[in-house]
């Protein structure tokens, strides 16, 4: 390719993939497409995200550019996963920070680069949040298998709905309501144990995690490899956010794992969230999720969380969530797949909302921003 006179190799026209001689371009783009994020975390979150990730499984990083004379224009981007499909595991990725800089919109640019991104990854994994965005995936293959189900537990119903019910003797009767509607439901499905569950809260995640995933992975059968090397890179190593990790455990081996996170109020919303980021558990043990759940409760009582927030796509924590009394709010995302050049029993498997595990830690939905 000819480069104009001025313009250096890096900049010449055209798709590329990472290389550090992009960095000073790649930098500014995010700062031009993103300009409301932190600046501080700008670079780290970006490294850590596609370098980290990439470096972590061995493989590529897995971010697509269409540079032109300005330098890098629009970005494709993908967090590099492993993924259980049945008994097999690939390296794939979430399809992420999709994004065009002003100047170029309207070009074809967006849409170009998207395809050529599902061409050396045509297994991929997407929670695509606009119409137009999953209209676009549509039209280049993906296809859904289900909304993300959104389920919330009250633990201040007064707080929660303070902005909702602006009159007090209103708001106080609404308020007692849920709380007695949740009370009851959280009643009846109380267990009770002839064992003390053992919390702990964790520096980092090690060996012991590691043997938990091989326990509860059958009964996940499509999900992503959530050993010690993911939950470390992803809520230990994470820039910018500060996740609460616990593990429950029974006669000194843990039983569940969880990433944790606590919102305080903003102007949206003007009470104390805590957010179920992950959760790895075996999930067909009602007894013990439901154990599991009330420790995480509890945590969340201790620091004066008023709601109890939980994304999940999972057939037996959906049943266990519902059982406990966590209610379901309206989805805002959906979790779509490219199959690409999977056998078709793999598809079919992937294709079924009831076999999989995804949660808020997937993707990036627990960014900072």
């Amino acid at each position: 390719m000819t480069v104009a006179a001025g313009v250096t190799a890096a900049r010449a026209r055209g798709i590329k993939r990472y290389s550090a001689s992009l960095e000073d371009d790649i930098f500014a783009f995010q700062r031009a497409a993103f300009p409301t994020r932190r600046e501080d975390l700008v670079e780290p979150r970006w490294r850590w995200m596609f370098l980290s990730s990439a470096a972590r499984l061995g493989v590529e990083p897995m971010v697509w550019m269409y540079c032109n004379a300005e330098g890098v224009v629009a970005q494709q981007g993908a967090i590099p996963v492993r993924v259980r499909v049945g008994d097999t595991e690939r390296v794939t990725g979430w399809f992420v920070e999709t994004m065009t800089l002003e100047s170029v919109r309207g070009k074809a640019i967006g849409p170009m680069l998207v395809a050529k991104a599902i061409q050396d990854l045509p297994f991929n994994l997407s929670l695509g949040q606009t119409p137009q965005m999953r209209e676009l995936q549509f039209s280049l293959g993906w296809r859904q298998v289900c909304p993300m189900d959104t389920w919330t537990f009250v633990l201040n119903a007064s707080r929660v709905l303070a902005g909702k019910v602006p009159n007090r003797p209103a708001r106080a009767i609404a308020a007692a309501v849920l709380a007695a509607r949740q009370r009851g439901q959280y009643f009846r499905g109380r267990r009770r144990l002839n064992w003390v569950p053992e919390v702990r809260v964790l520096d980092r995640f090690d060996a012991t995690h590691d043997r938990l995933w091989e326990t509860v992975k059958a009964q996940f059968p499509c999900a992503v490899v959530r050993d010690s090397s993911y939950l470390n890179w992803k809520y230990v190593e994470q820039p910018g956010q500060d996740f609460i990790r616990v593990d429950i455990r029974r006669g000194g081996e843990p039983i569940a794992a969880a990433a944790l996170l606590v919102m305080e109020p903003d102007h949206a919303y003007g009470y104390r969230r805590g957010f179920i980021v992950d959760l790895v558990v075996p999930a067909r043990d009602a007894d013990i999720t439901w154990v599991v759940l009330d420790e995480v409760r509890k945590l969340f009582l201790a620091r004066s969380v008023d709601l109890v927030v939980f994304h999940v796509v999972s057939a037996p924590l959906t049943r266990a969530v519902e059982s406990f009394g966590f209610l379901r709010r309206e989805p805002q995302r959906f979790f779509l797949i490219a199959p690409g050049d999977m056998p078709a029993p793999a598809v079919a498997l992937a294709l079924g909302q009831e076999n999989w595990l995804i949660t808020m830690g997937d993707s990036d939905i627990d960014r900072p921003w």
